[in-house]
């Protein structure tokens, strides 16, 4: 990556706080202004394992290795060793997987790729983009400006300004708190206005993972200057994106998935194949009597894990549906969200991860409210506040999180990333290896993978037909529509798509 040379005023630059808080208190990172207001251009799939995205069209077939045995055919569930590389030799990805032939987790030239294989057999073929990742999309590279503005005084109410700040306003008083990016002054109080001015002084920064924003004042306006650092390439709420190139007014980014319109060859290696058993052939909840074919063990108290990656848009399609199903019978049945194995979505999803985590430990009375509110608006620090949740008891238990599982260190250390791409995320490997977790969401009910239809009722549903006794709540109606992908409101279709 290139980084653009920072100027030398930037020696006085201060640090500023990249917490986030309610938006007035805050200036909101850059890439979240800039990438909020082209959205519309596409809601991509996050992270660029084979098993991402599904497409339609066939492989090319290349060199085989025979061996004997059945052949692969849909419904059988594969443990293959794998890698790719591109036409130009370099390798992008590598590793074991196990997946289900025909359920839609791999894309479609990687499945047919592998119908007819044998145990023990090993074969190359290519892929063509159209059968991959699709070709390159132009309307998914964008110009943005690097410059924005920010109003120095702003108005706010006076329950708006105790809740981020935790105090009451006093007029001529300056508040700071950890997730402010400045420091702010009272101007005036009223009964139902509090206006407040931030203490930015010329030349002061914010610091992110993708450059840096020079603050200069302008009577009455912040202008802030991003110095982006090109070939960045960041996860945001909307899909992950790269910054391509930058002069000095604007720079352009590029929303397309960094494999499109690539050509990808795979050298596969089948090490199992496992032929469907009558009694778990069932793979969604269909209408009438789901329980015989779910096959779950029952108990009184059931037993239900859903495994996730914070910021996969399929974990939080799976994590919308699974929560009113959490609310509703959690007092009946133990539910947790854990966390898949490894990071797909950079050092944001740790942070989340962590934070729910540690909110499930901390105050698991109030970790549906949270999620529900996090997987409608990603405001983390913004819900933690609405929940009246206490930071600081959060950020002592990321520390120990940190320290207990060594979070920080294998994240810092490249070595240890899956495949060079994907760091650990250790604090449910056990778990992750128990279960044999291939990616995010899998859903695990007494012990066992099962997989729904996205919507609160089937969650409900599967959970329901887990229990010896189902309470009355069972017979409660939840919303029978899936939950739509990704951060947001609203429904969508259902879908077996997952990252991993």
């Amino acid at each position: 990556m290139v980084l653009i040379a920072r100027k030398k005023e930037a020696k006085r630059r201060k640090k500023a706080k990249k917490s986030f808080s309610a938006d007035f208190f805050r200036g909101r990172p850059f890439l979240y202004t800039a990438v909020a207001v082209i959205v519309v251009v596409a809601i991509v799939t996050a992270g660029w394992r084979v098993s991402t995205m599904t497409l339609p069209g066939s492989a090319t077939a290349g060199t085989a290795q025979q061996a004997s045995g059945t052949g692969i055919v849909s419904g059988d569930t594969v443990t293959v060793e794998y890698t790719g590389v591109l036409d130009n030799g370099e390798e992008f990805d590598s590793g074991d997987l196990e997946f289900e032939v025909g359920a839609g987790q791999m894309i479609e030239g990687f499945e047919e790729g592998v119908l007819g294989m044998q145990e023990g057999e090993e074969k190359t073929f290519t892929i063509p983009p159209e059968k991959a990742y699709g070709p390159k999309d132009p309307a998914k590279t964008q110009v943005v400006s690097l410059l924005r503005t920010i109003n120095k005084t702003i108005e706010v109410t006076p329950d708006q300004f105790e809740q981020v700040i935790g105090e009451v306003p006093v007029e001529g008083e300056t508040f700071s708190t950890e997730t402010m990016t400045w420091p702010v002054k009272v101007l005036s109080v009223s009964s139902e206005t509090v206006i407040i001015e931030y203490l930015v002084e010329e030349g002061d920064t914010m610091d992110y993972d993708y450059g840096f924003e020079t603050a200069h004042i302008e009577g009455d306006v912040i202008e802030m200057t991003l110095t982006p650092t090109v070939g960045a390439e960041i996860m945001t709420l909307y899909g992950p994106l790269k910054i391509v190139s930058a002069d000095e007014e604007s720079m352009t980014i590029d929303f397309n998935q960094p494999l499109a319109g690539e050509s990808l060859t795979f050298t596969v290696k089948v090490l199992n194949v496992s032929k469907p058993a009558a009694a778990s052939s069932v793979s969604t909840v269909a209408d009438g009597d789901v329980c015989p074919q779910l096959g779950l063990t029952k108990s009184a108290r059931p037993n239900v894990e859903l495994f996730i990656m914070s910021l996969c848009p399929y974990g939080l399609q799976m994590q919308k549906a699974f929560l009113p199903a959490m609310d509703l019978l959690g007092d009946y049945a133990d539910f947790d969200v854990k966390w898949v194995s490894y990071i797909m979505h950079g050092k944001p999803e740790i942070d989340e991860n962590n934070v729910q985590e540690c909110i499930q430990r901390e105050y698991p009375d109030k970790y549906t409210s949270y999620a529900t509110c996090y997987t409608t608006t990603g405001e983390t620090d913004n819900c933690v506040t609405l929940k009246g949740i206490d930071k600081t008891v959060i950020d002592a238990c990321i520390a120990d999180l940190d320290s207990e599982f060594g979070i920080t260190s294998l994240y810092d250390d490249k070595s240890t990333w899956s495949g060079g791409r994907y760091p650990q995320y250790p604090v449910h490997a056990a778990e992750n290896a128990q279960y044999g977790v291939q990616g995010s969401p899998t859903l695990v009910i007494n012990g066992k993978v099962v997989r729904v239809n996205r919507s609160p009722e089937d969650v409900k549903q599967a959970v329901c037909c887990a229990f010896t006794n189902p309470p009355a709540e069972c017979n409660q109606i939840l919303s029978a529509v899936p939950a739509s992908p990704g951060i947001g409101g609203g429904t969508g279709s259902d879908s077996s798509a997952s990252c991993g």
